[in-house]
């Protein structure tokens, strides 16, 4: 905690009840910390967004095939 006796100025931006526009990013490199999520690798690789669509499609359509009561 950095505590001053000096006063902070009225011009001082305050994030009190909203946030700061001027104070909107972190610095340091923390991309070996985040986890990716599986919908962060689809959007980044379109081939897999759309083998995933077809998949889930093949998979519903077989489903259905086999939930449907023969006669």
């Amino acid at each position: 905690m950095q505590r001053s006796s000096e006063p902070k100025s009225e011009e001082a931006p305050n994030n009190f009840y909203q946030p700061v526009a001027e104070h909107d990013r972190i610095d340091g490199d923390f991309s070996n910390q985040v986890l990716p999520s599986i919908t962060d690798l689809l959007d980044k690789n379109p081939i897999l967004q759309w083998g995933a669509v077809a998949g889930a499609v093949a998979v519903a359509f077989i489903a259905a095939q086999t939930i449907t009561p023969k006669e």
